[in-house]
């Protein structure tokens, strides 16, 4: 493992409540940063995330953002990081969903709007809302998640492969 030192930093990881977010998030506070962890649906498990995030001696909150590709809820989430964790530093775009399976003559295009609006659009609000942050403060980092099928195919997910094709391009 590399030596990363992030004392004093702060962070949020949308998604933060589990899977790779929730790993992310304890990475982030085992190197010293506070962290902040939205989730949508699991609020005992973004508690039990911030539990451990705790233990590294660094602030944990937790923040519901039921919606991504809402920007008044985006919005709000950026403003409780600001007032409890002090700013942003570092960015991580977790939050996703990979939708219901469905090839595209099949498909229901709300589903398939709504996939790539959490996980395309929902990123760049929340990609948005911290360099507005980041550019007054001079430094910032945001990494975004993506997957492996943006560019290997994953048949009956063509809304999650194209989101996360141009969540790399972001």
């Amino acid at each position: 493992m590399i030596a990363i030192e992030l004392k004093g930093r702060k962070a949020l990881v949308t998604g933060g409540d589990s899977g790779l977010g929730a790993a992310t998030a304890k990475s982030l506070a085992q190197a010293g940063a506070d962290v902040a962890i939205s989730y949508r649906y699991k609020s005992d498990a973004a508690d039990q995330v911030a539990a451990q995030v705790r233990s590294f001696g660094v602030q944990a909150r937790t923040i519901r953002l039921d919606n991504t590709s809402d920007t008044s809820e985006v919005d709000a989430m950026f403003q409780q990081v600001d007032q409890e964790l002090g700013g942003l530093d570092i960015l991580v775009n977790n939050a996703g969903t990979d939708g219901a399976r469905a090839f595209c003559v099949d498909s229901d295009i709300t589903a398939w709007r709504q996939v790539v609006e959490t996980d395309l659009f929902g990123a760049y609000y929340c990609a948005r809302a911290a360099v507005q942050r980041m550019t007054r403060q001079g430094r910032g980092v945001i990494v975004n998640t993506s997957s492996v099928h943006e560019f290997i195919p994953w048949a009956g997910y063509s809304a999650y492969t194209s989101a996360k094709a141009g969540l790399t391009h972001l």
